[in-house]
């Protein structure tokens, strides 16, 4: 029987590739070359080379590396559930304010302004639930709960139809909720501009003077405030915004305009 081992080792060994293989079987995993030897004699050199892959001391490392990834995910996705697990009383309650959230109903009282409604021709909306997002980091998200926090917003934006210009934002509310207050807190952004080349135009504005565009815009984007009360927000848009984009508004500065013009024109 030994005879026939030997014979049988010196007739695998006696093919070149065969001996080039399990030298480095030998090289890189000597404890397994007994094995790989009945291998290549049993299966022949190209299957066995195939199932050396899995041995290979670069595959080893790679698969040792994937494996240490998904132990290090599966730690955070442990640390990460037990901290949204702590926190789940404060989640429901900022979800719960969410379920009829202010910026929803305040989207469809902004549009069924006929005054708003007319000036945002051919505006669209995008809210956003921003605190869906932090539940994605809690170890940030349990820190940012001891103050106030940003848990959704809405945009108002006129899109473009060419590539190299993006949409104009004109209007941003973001709604805010403080867990130790119990209340919620806003913020508004009017980044209207009357850059007529770099940006698009709103339609309602499109007959209206630069010099007016320019001075009425400037007004709105010194409208911007943080930390507002549900009455100071309705306030601002309802009442400030609402009169700066009114006809009444434009028109008494066309007529202060061209009394402006005619006295430089005849050197009053």
């Amino acid at each position: 029987m030994k005879k026939i081992l030997e014979y049988r080792v010196f007739d695998i060994l006696k093919d070149p590739e065969n001996q080039k293989f399990l030298d480095k079987v030998k090289k890189e995993n000597p404890n397994l070359y007994s094995k790989f030897l009945n291998l290549v004699g049993n299966k022949g050199l190209q299957k066995t080379k195939e199932i050396y892959r899995d041995y290979e001391p670069e595959e080893v490392i790679k698969r040792e590396k994937e494996e240490k990834k998904l132990e290090r995910e599966e730690v955070k996705r442990q640390k990460n559930q037990k901290i949204l697990h702590q926190l789940k009383d404060k989640i429901d309650e900022i979800e719960n304010v969410l379920l009829n959230s202010e910026l929803k109903t305040l989207s469809k009282m902004i549009f069924a302004d006929p005054i708003i409604n007319n000036f945002l021709y051919g505006v669209k909306k995008k809210y956003s639930n921003t605190f869906k997002k932090l539940l994605e980091r809690p170890t940030y998200l349990a820190r940012r709960l001891e103050d106030d926090v940003t848990i959704d917003r809405i945009e108002f934006y006129l899109p473009s139809f060419r590539e190299d210009i993006r949409s104009n934002d004109l209007i941003t509310i973001f709604q805010s909720y403080s867990i130790k207050r119990k209340k919620n807190i806003y913020s508004i952004i009017f980044s209207i501009s009357s850059d007529t080349y770099w940006k698009p135009i709103l339609k309602s504005d499109s007959e209206k003077e630069i010099e007016f565009l320019e001075s009425r815009n400037d007004y709105l984007r010194k409208l911007k405030n943080a930390n507002l009360s549900k009455e100071e927000l309705y306030d601002i848009i309802f009442k400030k915004f609402k009169k700066a984009i009114s006809d009444e508004i434009y028109l008494k500065w066309k007529e202060e305009y061209k009394l402006r013009k005619d006295i430089e024109k005849y050197n009053l």
